[in-house]
């Protein structure tokens, strides 16, 4: 959690995966975010997000346990805007089934019907680094899941993504709800614009700064601490031996 300014929520699962996807948004002015698991938590925010999950069945059946189901549902009637990724995008979607318990508990429930999709899983598990493209901006990216969304009626692609099979729409965006299955989707400047503007956040700015970049920087701190501080001879000497 952090920043100060209008809330955007995100729904801290129980089984919840890639919590990281938040990150980027520590860049920006005039915004908070804010980690939450009761429904009362949701009251003033401007926006919601359902990260991964490492559980979606189980996941989704705590939604509606705790009424957050349904007060989402509210909200998103009432135009607060809301994006869903991997897990958190089957389950705005109008069906989740695993028969067979491949991606955690077994079953099937209904999601929040807020995206024309249905979700099914399978042995197979999606595994790829991806160039992710929105308006002008072209980022890399990632995707591991299991399950397939398919659409049960039109609806407008979220983005495109390019790997070594090619170029293809990705995701889905209805009104003011989107799902993808990218992870990184927020380190795009241009996505974080579009989505808080959704919501009509005063005062919000986006970072200039690639968020890539700065995780890079971090990383060569802690490379030349490590440098400083370690006797790298005899790590060198243990990874050799």
């Amino acid at each position: 959690e952090g920043g100060s300014g209008k809330k955007l929520a995100w729904i801290r699962f129980p089984h919840l995966s890639n919590s990281q996807d938040c990150q980027p948004w520590l860049m920006d002015q005039g915004i908070q975010i804010v980690w939450i698991q009761k429904t009362e938590e949701l009251d003033k925010v401007r926006a919601v997000v359902l990260p991964g999950s490492k559980n979606t069945i189980s996941d989704l059946e705590w939604l509606h346990e705790t009424g957050l189901a349904a007060r989402l549902k509210q909200l998103a009637s009432s135009g607060v805007p809301m994006m869903g990724i991997c897990g958190g995008y089957q389950m705005l979607g109008e069906v989740v089934a695993d028969p067979d318990g491949r991606a955690g508990d077994a079953g099937q429930v209904h999601g929040l019907g807020l995206l024309p999709i249905k979700t099914f899983f399978s042995k197979t598990k999606t595994v790829t680094q991806v160039q992710a493209d929105y308006r002008n901006e072209r980022w890399d990216a990632y995707e591991i899941h299991m399950g397939e969304s398919l659409p049960i009626s039109p609806c407008a692609s979220f983005l495109s993504v390019s790997d070594q099979a090619g170029t293809r729409k990705e995701g889905s965006y209805r009104e003011k709800v989107w799902g993808t299955y990218v992870h990184g989707v927020f380190e795009s400047s241009e996505v974080r614009s579009a989505f808080v503007s959704a919501g009509c956040f005063n005062g919000y700015r986006a970072s200039t700064s690639s968020w890539r970049k700065r995780m890079d920087h971090v990383y060569e701190c802690m490379a030349d601490l490590l440098e400083e501080y370690l006797e790298l001879k005899e790590v060198w000497r243990y990874v050799a031996g």
